[in-house]
């Protein structure tokens, strides 16, 4: 009735974002054989801002939130295509726009060496060596005789002729076979000659083989 107000005290709301953050300009990306190392960039937020930066591989549905700057994926199987995906994170858990990014592990430079000690013709055994310059931390070097089993390799003697000898570089965690390379033994021979006769007859003379 009197119209009077009093006591009155104001108070502006400025703690609500309903505002997305920007997406991400870019993800640079360092690449390793079994592993990928990324990192956002360039995203803004006007209001409560950026608090970190969310990612994923591949299927976009798992995500993990980078406790520092960047984030590793790890035990990814050498030359394996991946794409990165990416999204900002304000302090009230809104996101941005999905950024993405294809890339791949990297892989052994050249295949396995799988190398006789000899590419003659010998009656003896041959030995195969196997190597590589470069075996990734996890691997090792196997081989196989024919259609055998892979075993570790120490060292690998063939003693029959029209053999394949492989190689590989092997990470068993990862189940993971790169740099697969053969080569077949072809020249063994540890047949003896045949015996050859002679007999003269009416002065002539005949040869023979036994």
């Amino acid at each position: 009735m009197l119209n009077d107000e009093i006591g009155a005290n104001p108070y502006d709301v400025t703690n609500i974002d309903k505002t997305n953050p920007t997406i991400p300009t870019d993800i640079t990306i360092t690449n390793n054989i079994n592993s990928i190392v990324v990192q956002a960039l360039g995203s803004t937020d006007s209001q409560s801002g950026i608090i970190g930066y969310e990612y994923s591989i591949n299927n976009g549905t798992t995500w993990t939130s980078a406790k520092t700057a960047t984030h590793e994926f790890t035990g990814i199987k050498a030359g394996t295509n991946v794409v990165v995906k990416t999204r900002a994170k304000d302090k009230v858990a809104n996101y941005s726009v999905v950024k993405e990014k294809n890339t791949s592990t990297t892989n052994i430079s050249g295949k396995v060496s799988v190398s006789p000690n000899t590419s003659e013709w010998t009656k003896n055994n041959v030995t195969i060596t196997i190597s590589h310059a470069n075996i990734p931390v996890g691997y090792e070097l196997q081989y196989k005789i024919g259609s055998g089993n892979w075993l570790k390799y120490t060292s690998v003697v063939v003693v029959d002729t029209n053999v394949a000898v492989y190689g590989r570089i092997y990470n068993t965690l990862l189940d993971d076979a790169i740099g697969e390379n053969s080569y077949n033994v072809t020249k063994i021979d540890k047949t003896n000659s045949t015996n050859a006769s002679i007999s003269i007859s009416n002065n002539n003379i005949e040869t023979g083989v036994n």
